[in-house]
């Protein structure tokens, strides 16, 4: 059975393991040490946005089904299919995707992600969002939306800058994307920008769809690492099993591998 991974001691943990030798704290163990004491639903990226987006999820279900009797009426700025779309990719996705970027970020630049107050804000960005496009005031949910968006793409730029990561900068873009995508969605329906609400959908669920098979790139082999005996290397099939070593310099060593 695979050994339970707290998500939460991941980033900490990580680190310290790999500087056994560091004489200070680090901004990561800083921010760790102050977070101890207060409200522990926003310690963490993901405790807010995975909590909130499966109770989103849950609650869609009913607000789908009164949609389709005609119980919530015409009095919302997106309505049945278009609706439904947005929120699976603008709302429940992106939800998703920020809860989890923010606390991966925290490991792989070594440098804290919004916490506290902070991060509490953001969430109500994304929570306000949800709320007004049930409503008539669609370039409101366009202002909240655009407002999470950009301030997702900056939780995760600042840490990333500090931390030198360049090779993830990638996703401050992705998340732009997304919001740029949702908008459009928003201005269109609107009537204000002529664009059919179908790219904007399209645009948005070829971004989480990337996302997708990025993470799962990176995030598959780890946990397969972690939890299957005997996986100690994850790239490719040009190594000898359980080694570092290139198969023709593991001939002759290794039973059964030519």
């Amino acid at each position: 059975m695979a050994p339970h991974l707290d998500p939460s001691r991941l980033a900490l943990t990580d680190f310290v393991a790999d500087n056994p030798a560091m004489s200070t704290r680090s901004p990561l163990q800083s921010s760790a040490i102050h977070s101890q004491g207060r409200f522990a639903l926003f310690n963490l990226g993901f405790r807010p946005f995975y909590l909130l987006a499966g109770l989103f999820a849950t609650i869609s279900v009913l607000l789908w089904m009164a949609q389709f009797f005609g119980w919530t009426g015409a009095h919302t700025s997106a309505t049945g299919p278009l609706w439904h779309a947005h929120e699976m990719i603008f709302g429940y996705a992106f939800a998703v995707i920020v809860g989890f970027l923010f606390t991966a970020r925290r490991n792989w630049s070594n440098q804290p992600t919004p916490t506290g107050g902070t991060l509490a804000a953001i969430v109500m960005l994304w929570l306000a969002a949800r709320l007004l496009v049930l409503t008539p005031y669609a370039l409101a949910a366009a202002a909240f939306d655009t407002a999470f968006a950009l301030a997702a793409a900056a939780g995760i730029a600042v840490p990333l800058s500090r931390g030198g990561n360049r090779r993830n900068y990638f996703f401050v873009a992705l998340l732009l994307g997304l919001g740029l995508a949702n908008l459009v969605f928003h201005l269109g329906m609107a009537g204000l920008f002529d664009l059919p609400l179908q790219r904007s959908l399209q645009l948005g669920l070829d971004i989480v769809l990337f996302i997708m098979i990025v993470m799962g790139g990176r995030v598959i082999p780890m946990f397969t690492m972690n939890g299957v005996p005997g996986v100690l290397y994850a790239r490719g099939m040009d190594r000898a099993p359980g080694t570092r070593e290139h198969p023709r310099a593991a001939r002759g060593r290794y039973p059964g591998h030519a």
